[in-house]
């Protein structure tokens, strides 16, 4: 299907609907799941792995189509593997929604739920949706561990075990956004060659404890005026989403800085919009994507239901 890239440049997208067989009393819910590519080749897409049978996050996307809803999840990296850059996911997850309702109606209550990398394109979707998708009937969003600020993730992650995650990032907005491949050295040059078909794990392996600086020509990447202009067009926040909106965060995730979400929060909540913030004490970033999964999935369920939505801004 058509889709709009970061630039807004036309581009192919690839969605993968999913729906129960059993029937539904009322009009089939559609959710949305985002999952957490993290990754740069081809056959680390939704569209070849749930094919496969290899994606990570299929237990989750069960517990949605164990209620009878319909899900479609969507590889919403693009035709590049733009890995992290925000505004190519969003656009893709609302042109995967529109291709599904093509077969499900265009009246069906939609929700958009994703964790981590996911969140990030469920809340980059919701960000965009009444601009570019106004027409999508959203009744609820729900995203955990969300990579809101880029340059505070990479802070945190930069250097330690999970430096692979940061740095591949990198990769895939300088696909999004090769303006800012300036700053490369040779061995950035030559990283780039080497880690470009990989998927999730393979990055997290090859490149963890090291730093995005050994690959650039300047010792602090993030502040040139280039990659900072790129990273503030990626930040999240400054369009509070219509929908009502869940999110959920550990206090001690060690990718993505808890701060991070309070700020997203506190934005949201600032600008009119219906939030249901939940911080987590008892787990860590990869734990919380499986104990919140309940939360997200309860909340999507009631506002499908008409239940009025929580909000403790």
């Amino acid at each position: 299907m058509r889709s709009t890239d970061s630039k807004g440049r036309p581009v192919a997208v690839a969605t993968t609907l999913m729906e129960p067989l059993t029937p539904y009393p009322g009009t089939r819910p559609l959710v949305s799941y985002q999952q957490a590519i993290d990754s740069l080749g081809d056959q680390c897409q939704p569209s070849y792995t749930l094919r496969t049978g290899t994606a990570y996050e299929l237990a989750l996307i069960a517990m949605a189509l164990s209620k009878g809803w319909a899900v479609t999840s969507t590889d919403f990296e693009g035709p590049r593997h733009a890995y992290g850059a925000g505004p190519m996911a969003g656009h893709a997850v609302l042109d995967g929604i529109r291709a599904a309702l093509r077969q499900l109606g265009r009246h069906t209550p939609v929700g958009l739920w994703g964790y981590s990398g996911g969140g990030q394109a469920t809340t980059w979707a919701a960000k965009l949706q009444p601009g570019y998708a106004p027409e999508i009937d959203v009744k609820g969003i729900a995203g955990g561990g969300v990579p809101s600020d880029l340059a505070a993730a990479g802070e945190l992650m930069d250097g330690s075990a999970f430096a692979g995650l940061f740095i591949a990032a990198a990769v895939g907005v300088g696909r999004e956004y090769p303006e800012i491949l300036h700053v490369l050295n040779d061995e950035g040059r030559a990283m780039m060659d080497r880690v470009g078909d990989m998927c999730v794990a393979e990055e997290a392996t090859a490149l963890a404890f090291r730093r995005l600086d050994e690959f650039t020509t300047t010792p602090n990447p993030l502040a040139d005026p280039v990659v900072a202009r790129v990273l503030a067009e990626n930040h999240l926040g400054q369009v509070t989403p219509t929908a009502p909106t869940y999110l959920y965060h550990s206090v001690f995730d060690e990718l993505i800085p808890f701060s991070s979400a309070q700020r997203l929060r506190a934005t949201y909540c600032a600008n009119g919009g219906t939030v249901r913030f939940v911080p987590d004490y008892l787990s860590e970033h990869a734990v919380l994507a499986v104990s919140g999964a309940p939360g997200a999935v309860r909340f999507l369920g009631d506002r499908f239901a008409g239940r009025p939505a929580p909000d403790n801004c």
